[in-house]
């Protein structure tokens, strides 16, 4: 038996969406996935977009084929939400009756042809590089209390009673023209802070802010975390001259004068 439709005025049966899985390649879920919308699909129709928990109608009945695609704030903007183009499609078939309901419950990996770089991670060691003479101190993190994902995290504070610290991680990331790449971070901080990138064009260095990342929690001990996901070939495409970039991050101490900034689960997609 075929799934049919029934006429527009019919009995919808419901698909109640939950909450999103992302399972990484070593086996592991993204304990923080930022995953906020599903774009959904029946019988090659689109159903609409959709937050995790909605009921989404369908006048489906008989064996429905579901598709979904997961979707992200792009540079953490809630009015500028797409499809993550490094996700690949959650597919489910499910036998549907008008009036019922069905819950989906979607665990999505990475693309196959997605190319993931961790080499920003906590795991192996620590690339970020103070700039901002001695402000600013970068320490790793053990413990389940502190990390969200594998065993280590990075935490960034002030020292010497400075006001304002600067950190620039020290692989370069090679962006062209028409690059589709993405920067994945998850955090946590009780203070306001920055992240962008210095792009290299021969012997000329230019410094670009990207987005502004507000508090979390006020707690100077029990990181909150979220995760954003960084429009990085939109910084490509604007400097059309440039091919190399380094990340930063940077912060003042405006809400709390113990600002305490935890990164973790850093990953270039390309």
């Amino acid at each position: 038996m075929s799934c049919k439709k029934n006429d527009e005025n019919g009995i919808p049966c419901y698909y109640h969406l939950q909450s999103p899985q992302l399972l990484n390649r070593d086996g592991s879920f993204d304990k923080v996935n930022g995953i906020s919308d599903f774009y959904v699909f029946s019988q090659g129709k689109t159903l609409g977009v959709f937050d995790s928990l909605s009921y989404v109608p369908d006048l489906a009945e008989g064996l429905a084929d579901v598709k979904i695609f997961a979707g992200i704030k792009n540079n953490s903007l809630g009015q500028n939400r797409i499809k993550y183009p490094f996700i690949q499609m959650y597919d489910t078939s499910i036998w549907v009756r008008q009036g019922e309901s069905y819950v989906i419950s979607p665990v999505f990996e990475y693309a196959p042809t997605a190319d993931i770089d961790m080499a920003r991670n906590f795991e192996s060691g620590n690339s970020w590089v103070e700039s901002s003479s001695q402000a600013g101190s970068v320490s790793i993190v053990t413990g389940s209390n502190s990390v969200l994902q594998g065993i280590r995290c990075g935490l960034f504070q002030l020292i010497n009673n400075k006001y304002y610290a600067e950190f620039i991680e020290s692989n370069d990331i090679m962006i062209t023209p028409g690059d589709n790449v993405f920067l994945e971070v998850n955090y946590s901080c009780n203070n306001t802070f920055g992240i962008g990138v210095y792009s290299f064009e021969g012997a000329s260095t230019e410094r670009v802010p990207i987005l502004y990342l507000t508090p979390t929690t006020s707690s100077l001990d029990k990181p909150t975390w979220k995760k954003v996901f960084i429009d990085l070939g939109m910084i490509g495409v604007q400097r059309q001259n440039t091919s190399k970039f380094r990340i930063y991050m940077d912060y003042a101490a405006n809400e709390t004068n113990q600002p305490k900034i935890y990164l973790d689960n850093i990953k270039v997609v390309r």
